[in-house]
């Protein structure tokens, strides 16, 4: 006997499940009116048609409008659950269009959502695409296929890289042959497309990877920003109220210092992919130099300070000895003006008052004053 396995994916309120219950020849799914437009599961059915055992592995509508990490890691969640229902992969993959509807930007972010879950090449090589509300079509005078190659824009593209694997389906038709003629021109397309297995899924992983970064990275941009925000009132905060000491300053300026440099390392790792957002690795480049720039400053006033409590020292211990001089008796009876000493008491002062210079010579030098 044989085996085909299908799995259905499009975007909500294009008939998918109805499609599933078609294909099966019974009801297995609910349709998009019968579920909450919340939920978001896949669905296995299976059932003996001819010759053939179909299963079918509805994965209900695709929502991308939400641009955040949600529909990609629930996809790659609900496929996860599909290869437990059907471990030996897929005959095909099937995408599901309405026909008459417009070919809209959300059907575009789902293909793109598809390929960077399943792999690039999934559409190309095991990707069928069916068209639902087919009593709606009124081309007698071509066939389906023609119309399929007369189309233009974006979904011309998607139909020629799925190499016109296309096939209308009527799932209001309750006309035996027609239904059988459906599901026979749908089997036929199976066997023009490659197996989808699970092996290519995990190969996908990159696409995967690559898809998460784009996705996230105007949201790491946004907040990037308000870091840099919320970072620059600190500083300015700092420099207008700042009533503390500088030792305290230059350890607050140390802290931010440090949190910059985390933060931006941390941003590097999430490989930004470029975008319509303002790259904020500029912004971080000038708050590095700001927060660097006031810690130079915050040392130099450390430094000056400790130079004038040396300073003041060194003052105060002159004016003790200058004080005790000018109070000893041995030397106040013989004070006198400089012009009246004899002239050895004045060699004596000279050379006194030389080492005085040189000691304060190299007490200044000491603080590198010169």
């Amino acid at each position: 006997m044989k085996h085909v396995n299908f799995l259905l994916l499009g975007t909500s309120g294009n008939g998918i499940s109805s499609l599933g219950n078609t294909l099966l020849g019974q009801t297995c799914f609910k349709t998009s009116s019968d579920l909450h437009a919340t939920e978001n599961i896949a669905v296995k059915g299976s059932a003996l048609r001819g010759d053939c055992r179909i299963t079918v592995v509805d994965i209900s509508g695709i929502d991308t409008d939400n641009k955040n990490l949600d529909p990609l890691q629930n996809l790659k969640s609900l496929i996860q659950i599909a290869f437990n229902y059907c471990e030996d992969g897929f005959t095909a993959i099937v995408f599901v269009l309405q026909f008459c509807g417009r070919y809209t930007r959300q059907e575009q972010e789902t293909l793109k959502l598809i390929k960077a879950t399943l792999g690039e090449d999934v559409i190309a090589k095991n990707t069928i695409c069916v068209f639902t509300h087919g009593d709606l079509y009124k081309h007698e005078s071509e066939s389906f296929i023609t119309w399929c190659r007369g189309q233009k824009g974006n979904i011309q593209n998607f139909l020629a890289e799925c190499n016109y694997r296309c096939v209308l389906f009527n799932n209001k038709t309750e006309d035996v042959r027609n239904q059988e003629t459906q599901l026979k021109e749908l089997l036929k397309l199976a066997t023009e497309s490659e197996r989808y297995t699970l092996s290519q899924f995990q190969s996908a992983e990159k696409e995967r990877k690559s898809l998460e970064e784009e996705i996230l990275s105007p949201i790491i941009a946004q907040e990037a920003s308000m870091f840099v925000s919320d970072m620059q009132s600190k500083l300015k905060s700092l420099e207008d109220n700042w009533t503390g000491s500088n030792k305290d300053k230059l350890d607050l300026l140390s802290k931010y210092q440090e949190e910059l440099l985390k933060f931006e390392g941390e941003l590097v790792n999430k490989n930004l992919k470029p975008g319509n957002y303002v790259n904020p690795f500029g912004s971080i480049k000038v708050l590095k130099v700001n927060i660097q720039t006031k810690r130079k400053l915050a040392e130099s006033e450390i430094k000056l300070e400790s130079l004038n409590d040396r300073f003041e020292t060194q003052h105060h211990w002159f004016n003790r000895n200058s004080s005790t001089r000018a109070t000893c008796p041995a030397r106040s009876s013989t004070i006198q003006t400089t012009e009246n000493f004899p002239q050895e008491t004045k060699s004596f002062k000279r050379q006194n008052d030389g080492r005085r210079s040189l000691r304060n010579f190299n007490w200044c030098n000491d603080l590198n004053l010169f």
